[in-house]
């Protein structure tokens, strides 16, 4: 156990109000690393958001809260938790079995481009939207959120990847070599 201050991304972005982009590419590299370090361990974390990842006073960010997480010694299972619908994968959310470990690791990946969103702009994803509202847009319009205009193409592109369908999303070790991770950050 160790003091994190200044304390959770939430709290981080909240004084903020948003973070610059250079940033968000150095927090997305470090939670990259982190996601990558627990794919390899067949570990899904299942409740990646800002309140459960932490900012030291070097920004280096960690992921804590795993009273949600599970080790897949299997290879097929169901998602057996629903975690917060704000940033909770669609496949998540509707206990859809999935067909792989890799493929259950898949929803922490659409929980990051969630978290990048709120980086980036300072709200949740869907916030015009109560937590039902946000499972709806989700599960029944098969919509992602809304992906922020400001944002760089590459950033935009990144995004595009942590949305596609759970059997197409990229493995944390994949999107780490994608230019909005590997760009030089601050």
């Amino acid at each position: 156990m160790e003091h994190i201050q200044p304390g959770s991304l939430k709290k981080y972005i909240s004084d903020r109000r948003g973070l610059p982009e250079p940033l968000i590419r150095n927090f997305t590299k470090q939670i990259l690393s982190g996601l990558d370090y627990l794919c390899n361990k067949r570990v899904v974390h299942r409740d990646i958001k800002p309140d459960n990842l932490l900012v030291d006073s070097n920004n280096i960010v960690k992921l804590v809260d795993f009273g949600l997480a599970k080790h897949l010694v299997e290879s097929v299972g169901q998602h057996s938790t629903s975690g917060t619908p704000y940033y909770a994968a669609p496949e998540v959310l509707q206990k859809i079995e999935y067909k792989s470990w890799r493929e259950a690791s898949a929803a922490d990946i659409w929980s990051l481009g969630c978290v990048i969103i709120e980086m980036f702009t300072g709200e949740h994803p869907w916030p015009h939207a109560d937590p039902v509202r946000a499972y709806y847009k989700i599960c029944v319009d098969h919509q992602h959120p809304p992906i922020p205009e400001e944002l760089s193409q590459e950033g935009k592109d990144f995004l595009q990847l942590c949305f596609l369908a759970p059997d197409e999303r990229p493995s944390a070790a994949a999107l780490r070599e994608h230019p909005f991770a590997k760009a030089q950050t601050t």
